[in-house]
């Protein structure tokens, strides 16, 4: 057989065939990936909820045991059941609590996106006259002190942000005690007050569209 056929007969693929064939390649493993990371997510979420609700229950126990609630954590320093507090913000206080997760370097639980929970307290005082620094529901004191009914709480959850705040809109909760955020994997403009450690905050829908994004998760421990 001549060499110029025989060459011919064995010749590869061509660049354009290559590229055709990458490209339904990537697009293939694209259609592949995208569903599993939703399913990711997804997940994230779903265990997100649940490690909130374990917080909920065990701060209920907390205040069954202490006749108060536990200290935030801030900075890898803790407070323990018997010392005063008056810290109105910081990280989930695990060891405290006797609860089992993940932590960061300050002792704080951490969420399925590996970033700290926030947890919040109210620091209305109705005794602060007489006893300074006593906030109601971090001071065991205020418990046998004073009249359950006069104690004060001065949290408080909307359903919408008004340009990312919760100033005027639909309130979802009042005279709540504490609050614990999950903060999910993004920082969204509707969030603000979830992340600025004021005395009010966000709970919505958990959305990916631009004007209505939002994944925060929150747990909140009423007065009542």
């Amino acid at each position: 057989m001549p060499r110029s056929k025989l060459q011919k007969n064995q010749s590869g693929f061509s660049l354009i065939e290559l590229s055709i064939v990458m490209l339904i390649m990537g697009l293939m493993l694209q259609a592949a990936v995208a569903p599993l990371g939703q399913r990711i997510e997804h997940q994230r979420r779903l265990d997100a909820s649940e490690q909130l609700r374990q917080i909920h229950q065990h701060l209920k126990a907390y205040w069954v045991n202490h006749a108060r609630l536990p200290c935030p954590v801030v900075g890898s320093v803790s407070v323990s059941s018997t010392s005063a507090c008056t810290r109105a913000s910081g990280g989930v206080p695990v060891n405290v609590l006797g609860m089992i997760g993940p932590i960061d370097s300050s002792g704080a639980l951490v969420d399925p996106w590996s970033r700290p929970l926030t947890y919040h307290v109210s620091m209305a005082d109705v005794n602060a006259a007489d006893a300074p620094n006593s906030p109601d529901w971090l001071t065991a004191q205020s418990i046998s002190t004073i009249n359950f009914t006069k104690l004060q709480a001065d949290l408080q959850v909307c359903r919408e942000a008004l340009q990312g705040r919760c100033q005027g809109v639909a309130e979802s909760a009042a005279d709540i005690v504490a609050v614990v955020v999950s903060h999910g994997a993004k920082d969204y403009d509707r969030e603000r007050d979830n992340r600025n450690h004021d005395r009010k905050f966000i709970s919505a829908p958990i959305s990916t569209a631009d004007e209505y994004a939002f994944d925060d998760q929150l747990t909140w421990l009423g007065r009542s």
